[in-house]
């Protein structure tokens, strides 16, 4: 989508995969920039330049992958990209939620977890003091957090994936015109 242009959606032209499409590009992110899907920021000096590469080759080829499938769907390939990057970037902000809202829920699962572990840890005097509170805490945090991680990123993973289906179509320029700048 170098060109900003977006194909419209053709219901005619959806149907099952029946195989699957060739393989997508993998979108390469800016220098100095992380990103994921549609979202993208600038890398903050503390993280590791090598670190950010490696996310991005993640998410990219994620992405990738996605818009091959949604390829594979029958969508416009322009339409693909931009559903799987919606997607990618739904589920973020899905798993940003999530965690938010279920935080204190998280918080109490520790803190029962802490006092189960503390009353199991007693027969392991003393390391188990120490040791089984941890892992108790660990669990009844993770009791709550790990599903609504996997809800909150689905939830906005399909959301993502909506909007870019329903956004709508942006012709091509023609080849003696540019995007406006902002």
């Amino acid at each position: 989508m170098p060109d900003g242009s977006l194909a419209p959606v053709d219901p005619s032209s959806l149907h099952l995969p029946t195989a699957l499409a060739p393989p997508v590009a993998p979108i390469q992110a800016q220098d100095g920039t992380i990103r994921i899907g549609s979202a993208s920021i600038g890398r903050p000096d503390w993280v590791d330049p090598g670190l950010t590469s490696g996310i991005n080759d993640s998410y990219a080829q994620t992405e990738a992958m996605l818009a091959q499938g949604f390829d594979s769907l029958g969508f416009a390939p322009t339409r693909s990209d931009r559903m799987a990057a919606n997607a990618l970037a739904g589920a973020l902000v899905g798993n940003v939620v999530a965690g938010t809202v279920i935080s204190p829920l998280t918080s109490t699962g520790a803190l029962v977890g802490a006092a189960a572990g503390f009353i199991s840890g007693i027969p392991f005097l003393p390391a188990g003091l120490v040791v089984v509170p941890v892992i108790g805490a660990a669990i009844g945090a993770a009791v709550f957090a790990i599903p609504a991680a996997v809800v909150g990123s689905a939830i906005g993973a399909g959301v993502g994936a909506l909007v870019g289906a329903l956004e709508p179509a942006v012709p091509s320029l023609p080849a003696d015109r540019t995007p406006l700048e902002l």
